[in-house]
Formats: structure tokens, sequence, C-alpha cells
């Protein structure tokens, strides 16, 4: 990774009830290969050692060498999320859903620099052509169309 390097550690989060999608979307195929597997070759590719995030660790055994369990299960990926900072020792924690195929680690690298560079987070802003739509309290709110990076950075 070039430019300011931080000390993270790196967790995908899998194992959520996935009610709309039918199935456990962490084992669904993309490309040859789970989403797991995409998740965490993103991972690996910023240098982490992943390590999963689920409620039940034995679907995931074939695919992850390192796991944590939420003690909360049923409670989305917030717990999730909780349950990774817990279990984080460094200052940053590199968190990542199965449901991103694309992400790569060079994406990831690049987050991290970017949040480096920025002393924190490096957070995502809609594109200005992002779809605005109304809403049931007549509203107009922003809809996220493709993100980009915040202060016009580059991915």
């Amino acid at each position: 990774m070039s430019g300011p390097r931080v000390a993270f550690e790196g967790f995908v989060l899998a194992g959520g009830a996935s009610k709309r999608f039918g199935s456990d979307k962490a084992l669904a195929v993309y490309r040859g290969r789970t989403l797991l597997e995409h998740a965490l070759a993103a991972v690996e590719g910023t240098g982490a050692f992943p390590r999963v995030v689920t409620r039940e660790i034995e679907p995931y055994r074939p695919y992850a060498r390192a796991f944590i369990t939420s003690e909360r299960p049923n409670l989305g990926p917030v717990e999730g999320l909780r349950a990774a900072l817990r279990a984080c020792s460094k200052p940053w924690a590199l968190v990542v859903g199965t449901d991103m195929p694309g992400v790569t680690g060079a994406v990831l690298r690049r987050l991290l620099a970017a949040g480096a560079e920025r002393g924190g987070a490096a957070p995502a802003l809609p594109q200005a052509d992002a779809e605005v739509s109304g809403t049931p309290d007549g509203k107009r709110r922003r809809r996220p169309g493709r993100a980009k990076p915040a202060r016009g950075g580059r991915f």
C-alpha cells in the first residue's frame, strides 16, 4: 500500500439470515467462487489475515481459517460489526460484507490510504447524478447511485 500506513485487522461479515435472498448469500456462487471467497480474497489483498464474523462456523469452515462468533445472533450486520470491533486489537478494523464481489484488495488498500490521509474513515459520497426520489413523508431524498470517494478522490 502506498502512502500512509495504518495498523488494521480484516473482517468479513457472513452468516446473516439472507431472508430476502432465500438462501445463505455468503455461499452463493458468482464467477466460479462463493461470495465469501470473493470477500476473503479482497481482505487478503490488503495484506490482512481475514476473520469471518458469523453466528455459525460450520457452513464456512471449508472457506476460512479464522472465525469470530457473535454472542447475540439474529441481530443483523450491526451485531456482526459490534463483534468485529470487539475482537479487533488494532486501531483500525476493515470490515467487508460478502455481498460486494466486485470489491478488490486494490480498492480496499485505496480506502485505507485515503482514511489514513484524513486521520479517520474514508467515507463514500453519492455522485451528483444519483437518483433523487420522493419518500412517504413527501420529502425528496438522494438515493445513492454509484459512490465515489469523498473530496473528489479517485479509486
